[in-house]
């Protein structure tokens, strides 16, 4: 079954502290900044995390079994920036082998994609489970001023709705039983703009 994890997370959130500061109306004492840091970065996770998409640069790796290795993989959280190594697991010894990258091209839509080129195949020994590898590095660079403003606004209205709920924070206020239980007003947040990340960048 194919999985994805984030392996390094963005360095830049779309917006400073000192921006979420004004924008909510919070203090900059440093009790108030220190607590809208990590705030403004849950907040931004969340987004990307429900969206299925990438804000900032960040490394990504995909994890691929045999079966789902097809001509064409499509990489998760759009957009793509780059996709940085491909590796076949051997079956056999467990050995990782790079794959040739003239073997294959990247396609920079959405989703991004990685495309065997014509006469081609990846590697007879790959593993049957966990045998391809793909690490990518996704968002839209780190640059803040590349993110498009509807997506900047919509993590300004979560750090704003959080911060009216004090003491609950992002992740505690959204775990229940261990599934996600998204707020009403955050639900409506994340809803417009959920097709213009996909579709309107």
């Amino acid at each position: 079954m194919a999985t994805a994890r984030r392996i390094e997370d963005a360095s830049i959130e779309p917006l400073t502290v000192d921006q979420a500061a004004a924008w909510t109306g919070s203090s900059r004492s440093t009790e108030d900044l220190a607590q809208l840091e990590p705030l403004v970065r849950e907040c931004r996770q969340l987004l990307e995390d429900h969206l299925k998409i990438a804000l900032m640069s960040q490394r990504w790796e995909l994890v691929l079994d045999q079966a789902e290795a097809g001509t064409v993989l499509e990489l998760p959280r759009p957009p793509l920036l780059a996709a940085e190594s491909l590796v076949s697991i051997s079956g056999s010894t467990g050995e990782e082998t790079a794959v040739d990258p003239t073997t294959y091209r990247v396609v920079y839509g959405r989703p991004g994609r990685v495309i065997l080129l014509d006469g081609h195949s990846w590697p007879s020994d790959m593993a049957r489970v966990a045998g391809l590898r793909v690490v990518f590095e996704a968002g839209h660079g780190s640059d803040a001023g590349m993110v498009p403003g509807p997506l900047v606004l919509a993590t300004r209205e979560l750090v704003q709705y959080y911060l009216r709920h004090r003491g609950t924070g992002v992740v505690q206020n959204t775990q229940q039983g261990g599934h996600i239980v998204v707020p009403p007003e955050v639900q409506r947040i994340l809803a417009r703009v959920r097709d213009y990340a996909w579709w309107g960048l």
